[in-house]
């Protein structure tokens, strides 16, 4: 669906291809066709994308900003408390039914907090790693974002309704 590339040894790259990604997303529902199916099959990419994502960084990229960064830890609580909030909303969307009034304003809502949250996250700490970490740090947190991709969870609320995530059955 994206033709975004990333450098897999650079994990600030990496994780802001999955940023842009996600921007495209969110364009993409803005002027996706006015079909609850459609609107349904990108509102599920977009959870599974973000939940990956927030699942990622809170296991291996926020850690090492604790660690290495000067206010690492103020910093990587602030990140991790605002994918909890963002990880409530998911959780909503993924109940409502893609032909719901609410919809729109839950995801209008969503993509400004998600679009500050990215501002904040590459100015604060992605634009920042390599003047905190070393090369070979910078590698083993790229090869770990990349590995633990694979196995990350892409629904925030699966175990609330397990068949259905945004109106459209799994």
């Amino acid at each position: 669906m994206s033709n975004i590339k990333a450098d897999y040894s650079d994990p600030a790259e990496l994780l802001k291809a999955d940023h842009r990604l996600v921007e495209q997303l969110f364009n993409d529902i803005k002027i996706a066709k006015d079909t609850a199916t459609e609107r349904g099959l990108i509102l599920n990419r977009i959870i599974e994308e973000l939940t990956q994502h927030a699942s990622v960084e809170e296991k291996y990229l926020y850690p090492l900003v604790r660690r290495r960064f000067p206010s690492g830890a103020e910093l990587a609580e602030r990140s991790i408390l605002e994918h909890t909030d963002m990880k409530r909303v998911l959780g909503d969307l993924c109940l409502m039914d893609p032909s719901d009034n609410r919809l729109w304003s839950s995801i209008s809502a969503l993509i400004a907090y998600v679009t500050q949250h990215v501002e904040e996250e590459e100015r604060d700490i992605l634009d920042k790693l390599k003047d905190h970490c070393d090369p070979a740090m910078l590698q083993s947190l790229a090869h770990a974002l990349l590995q633990g991709k694979d196995g990350a969870p892409v629904h925030p609320a699966r175990n609330l309704h397990p068949h259905v995530v945004g109106g459209v059955p799994l």
